[in-house]
């Protein structure tokens, strides 16, 4: 039996084609970021390069997360679930869509910057 003969096979590959175009939209705006950050004009990333650097900047925001002090990090915690929560309301939340919206400059309005008593100062 045929793909088009069963409605639910169908409707399973509509999903995933769906789901994979989405999963390489966030692969492409990953790969943008990393090409501008890296100065990268002529070379396309493969998405394990996209996911290795992904890795290191996420280890390396750990870091500099750690060393930061408790008031800093409770701010910086609610306003990360503050940026999941307004993302997932907007429309491209809802429907998985590429790109910056409103939902990124309601972050931006609703944010405070860091007082200068949430900041960790070196002592070497």
């Amino acid at each position: 039996m045929a793909d088009d003969d069963n409605p639910k096979r169908s409707d399973a590959n509509l999903r995933e084609r769906e789901r994979m175009r989405n999963l390489n939209n966030c692969y492409d705006q990953l790969r943008q970021i990393f090409s501008f950050v890296l100065s990268l004009k002529d070379r396309i990333l493969s998405k394990q390069q996209v996911v290795t650097h992904a890795y290191i900047y996420i280890r390396e925001l750990e870091r500099v997360i750690g060393q930061l002090n408790e008031t800093a990090l409770i701010e910086l915690q609610s306003n990360f679930f503050k940026l999941i929560e307004l993302y997932y309301k907007s429309p491209e939340g809802s429907r998985g869509e590429k790109g910056e919206g409103s939902w990124s400059v309601s972050l931006a309005s609703s944010t405070r910057q860091p007082s200068s008593s949430s900041r960790v100062t070196s002592s070497s």
